[in-house]
């Protein structure tokens, strides 16, 4: 596709910043959004109804679409739609599962974190370690700015590790981590995998199934779509043991 096909589906790089031609090079912070997309948010906004509250016909088309939404999300990520969790962004999505999923660490657990984490990625995980007398442990990269396989398998050998947080593309380096090796590693001891994507899905297929993680999370301000708005997908047998964060309306048949 030409630079301009590019240009002109994306209203903001029409946009002259100092009286030039707008040339935006932020993309992996956030991405600037097609005209589809600020279509389809217009027209949502422009007239919708109460998500699954509703017995209306606009109740009932604004359930419809965001339950659309999720199986396209679902498709896009090789996952189910039962799986996916929407949230505010990525942060919330991270912090979210570490509360949640972090449920399962005792005192003398290890969670294994990568020195490339994202602070949105390694914090919530120290905030819930300290709070369950677990420990907070790193793994270096090699030369090659990947995480050093032979570090995960000695922390591995200990059996201590319940949980591994890892990106799936350094948001500093640029590079695609060894996920499935990882996975394969912490599986064989009964550890969890949860996998930052906010920097890969734009850039890469993702097959939650293939990959085998436990936990993938990314936003839509990252994806060409708008900002608060998240996805948190999980695997079943892992969010079958969670208790909600938050109660509310929808989720009780009765109180």
């Amino acid at each position: 596709m030409k630079l301009t096909n590019v240009r002109r589906q994306i209203p903001a790089l029409n946009k002259q910043v100092h009286g030039k031609p707008m040339v935006y090079f932020d993309w992996a912070a956030t991405t600037q959004m097609p005209q589809c997309v600020i279509d389809a948010v217009t027209n949502a906004m422009q007239c919708r109804g109460n998500v699954r509250r509703s017995v209306h016909s606009v109740g009932h088309k604004s359930t419809l679409d965001i339950e659309n939404s999720r199986s396209r999300v679902a498709t896009f990520i090789g996952g189910k739609p039962s799986e996916v969790i929407w949230t505010t962004g990525t942060t919330h999505a991270l912090n979210l599962l570490a509360h949640v999923g972090g449920a399962v660490l005792t005192s003398g657990d290890l969670v294994l974190v990568s020195v490339l984490e994202h602070h949105s990625s390694l914090l919530p995980w120290v905030q819930v370690a300290q709070a369950r007398g677990a420990e907070i442990v790193t793994v270096s990269v090699d030369t090659m700015g990947k995480v050093c396989l032979q570090e995960v398998q000695r922390w591995m050998d200990t059996g201590r590790v319940r949980v591994v947080v890892c990106t799936l593309v350094s948001n500093v380096l640029g590079t695609r981590q060894p996920v499935e090796e990882i996975v394969e590693m912490a599986h064989s001891v009964g550890a969890r995998v949860v996998v930052d994507a906010a920097q890969g899905a734009a850039h890469m297929p993702i097959d939650v199934e293939q990959l085998g993680m436990d936990a993938l999370i990314f936003g839509g301000h990252k994806v060409y779509g708008p900002a608060g708005v998240g996805v948190l997908w999980a695997n079943p047998s892992w969010m079958s043991l969670w208790e909600p964060l938050m109660l509310g309306g929808g989720m009780a048949m009765n109180v």
